[in-house]
């Protein structure tokens, strides 16, 4: 059914974007939504203060919402001044979301080609995951962050396609939305560019570069209007202050608070998951330069943990570096995607155990589980402890393999319960009758797994 319903959907365009739209309220359902809560605190308190600059007027707080770099907000002032806000932000919410599903159907099908790899990512984003800082790859409410998410996907899969012109005009736009998610992006467009770098088009990153800057020129022109500029001064106080409470992963990956650890491990199963399906890929142009964009990722977490232990600066501080993390995250998810289906397609995993793992890696918060299990789901189907071994010698059979014992009923009705059938067991050509008697054995797991697997199409 999987193999079915993942081939109808590549067939049916109508069809796919409606599975795109019941994925995204599944996964509103399931991750929940809030409103005027966590980020929002700040956003709705500052659109009430643009709307009536009279509010508040000795509080020096709301005067921070001109540091507040993105253009995302101000639509929302009529929207709040004709009080419909709460009902506008959440439909909002729905398309982006429906977005962001889409976005990663595309990637999957450009990286893959493989219709059950993109269903089974997309089921994914139901539920909720996390990797390194924290962050989830569906959110429940809607943020500057979550809003560019769908574009900055749209951008990769630009890349990918060779539209790059159109890839930095995307990312550059989002820049002026979400300055944090775009450089990030714009780190793995330009590393990719220097590690693919040829000597007759040596030019063409630093036009990408200006066609970027170009396109995300207004929150750029009004940053330095307001003096602030690019800080590179060193301020411990400012790290101290900003890595307290919630924000502390932003900057530092290890502690011995529990939710510390727990998203460094959450991160590592995102990483493995994308080691895992990068090695099951072909090595072409596009799986070369996710290899890149991985290695941007790397290096932009290096550069922050230097910036968090040693040299404070605070343009890098304001960048939150390890937040780049989210985006090894989404990359680990699409190649653990890919390497468990196939696996299975390749009858490297029993059609039992990657049900399992689908499962767990649909309905669990973190990749690393899935990628733990699936080591022991492998050393359990090559054990010799399998009930199901039975099936394939009280089944009738023709035929046989040259060399091979060939087991075949010469009474194919014959009740196990009673006594044993008289078979043949022919090793190479040679043919002699044996009896023996069997003992009926329930084995209702592997009976279960074959179910479910000719049930899913595999």
């Amino acid at each position: 059914m999987l193999k079915k319903s993942a081939h109808h959907l590549v067939a049916h365009p109508w069809q796919r974007h409606a599975f795109f739209l019941s994925v995204a309220l599944l996964s509103v359902a399931f991750n929940g939504y809030h409103f005027g809560t966590f980020d929002q605190v700040f956003h709705i308190t500052f659109l009430k203060k643009f709307l009536d600059p009279a509010l508040y007027s000795n509080d020096p707080f709301l005067d921070l919402r001109w540091s507040h770099f993105s253009f995302f907000w101000f639509p929302f002032i009529p929207l709040l001044k004709a009080d419909l806000l709460e009902v506008s932000m959440f439909l909002l919410h729905v398309l982006t979301v429906y977005g962001t599903v889409w976005m990663f159907w595309a990637l999957a099908e450009i990286l893959f080609h493989e219709p059950v790899t993109n269903l089974l990512v997309c089921l994914a984003l139901i539920f909720p995951h996390i990797g390194f800082p924290g962050f989830q790859i569906i959110e429940f409410s809607l943020l500057n962050r979550t809003f560019v998410l769908p574009f900055l996907l749209g951008s990769l899969w630009l890349y990918l396609n060779d539209r790059k012109y159109a890839a930095y005009l995307v990312g550059g736009m989002m820049l002026n939305f979400h300055a944090i998610y775009a450089a990030f992006v714009l780190a793995m467009f330009l590393v990719n560019e220097f590690l693919t770098l040829k000597k007759r088009t040596w030019w063409q990153p630093f036009l990408f570069l200006l066609l970027f800057l170009t396109a995300g020129s207004p929150v750029l022109v009004w940053r330095l209007r307001t003096g602030a500029g690019v800080d590179f001064s060193l301020r411990p106080e400012m790290l101290d202050l900003a890595s307290r409470a919630l924000l502390f992963t932003v900057y530092y990956p290890i502690s011995t608070a529990p939710y510390v650890i727990g998203n460094l491990l959450a991160g590592l199963g995102a990483v493995l998951g994308f080691v895992l399906g990068y090695r099951k890929s072909p090595k072409n142009a596009n799986h070369t330069t996710m290899r890149n964009f991985a290695f941007a990722i790397g290096v932009i977490t290096g550069v922050g943990l230097i910036c968090s232990y040693l040299l404070p600066i605070t343009l890098l501080l304001q960048f939150q570096l390890l937040r780049v993390g989210v985006f090894m995250l989404y990359f680990g998810m699409l190649y653990l995607g890919h390497f468990l289906v196939q696996e299975c397609q390749t009858k490297n995993l029993p059609v039992g155990a990657f049900v399992v793992l689908a499962v767990s890696y649909i309905l669990l918060i973190t990749p690393l589980i899935a990628v733990l299990l699936y080591p022991v789901c492998k050393a359990l189907a090559s054990s010799r402890f399998k009930p199901a071994w039975l099936l394939s010698i009280v089944g009738p059979r023709r035929g046989g393999a040259g060399g091979g014992a060939h087991v075949g009923e010469k009474h194919a009705g014959a009740d196990l319960v009673g006594e044993a059938p008289e078979v043949g067991v022919v090793p190479g050509r040679q043919h002699f009758p044996v009896k023996t008697r069997l003992r009926a054995v329930a084995v209702p797991a592997d009976a279960e797994a074959v179910a479910v697997g000719r049930a899913l199409g595999l």
